[in-house]
């Protein structure tokens, strides 16, 4: 259908198929936001712990 929407109807099966799908996929947006959250904190604190001098390797 080339670039065209198609509107179909879904049996009660697809339809709640289709749900589960969704609930999932918002489900991993959540978990994605919550690493980069984590991400963005360790990378804060990472950035602001002294760095180690050439004294310090030796």
């Amino acid at each position: 259908m080339a670039g065209r929407t198609v509107t179909r109807r879904l049996s009660a099966p697809e339809a709640l198929l289709y749900q589960e799908w969704i609930a999932y996929v918002r489900q991993l947006h959540a978990i994605v936001d919550e690493m980069r959250a984590v991400a963005d904190e360790a990378r804060g604190l990472i950035l602001a712990a002294p760095q180690p001098t050439e004294r310090d390797s030796a």
